[in-house]
């Protein structure tokens, strides 16, 4: 289902959703704000949360109550899937637990997955790899 919805742009970054990808009835936030800035902590940024079943338009994080909804968590890296990628998504599904959705899915989006790295993040519950090919 991921496949294809971030076109993109440059090394490292990804633009708005494709109008094919909207049409599957998600609602997408770019650079999500999970976490804000304190004395005791660093903002945390997630690359995109995706409501499923959300309206057709990219909103913004003060716009949604993510309350019992179901929610895809993504964080990319134009590069091998590697380590920090993996605390990447694996640490953003559980900061976005204090939004209460009801369910929550963390995608670690890279170029290419690793063969050995990719099982052992694929197995604990809720955690994907997807690849996104140079072409898209």
């Amino acid at each position: 289902m991921l496949d294809g919805i971030f076109r993109r742009k440059s090394v490292n970054k990804f633009t708005s959703p494709t109008e094919e990808s909207l049409s599957k009835a998600v609602l997408p936030l770019e650079e999500f704000l999970a976490v804000q800035k304190s004395p005791d902590n660093a903002q945390r940024l997630i690359d995109g949360v995706i409501i499923r079943g959300g309206d057709h338009r990219i909103a913004k994080t003060s716009d949604v109550d993510l309350t019992d909804r179901d929610i895809i968590v993504v964080q990319t890296k134009d590069s091998r899937l590697g380590m920090y990628l993996m605390g990447q998504a694996f640490f953003s599904a559980h900061l976005m637990m204090q939004f209460k959705p009801r369910t929550i899915i963390s995608v670690a989006l890279c170029r290419k997955n690793d063969a050995v790295l990719g099982p052992i993040f694929e197995s604990y519950p809720n955690m994907k790899v997807v690849e996104c090919p140079l072409n898209v």
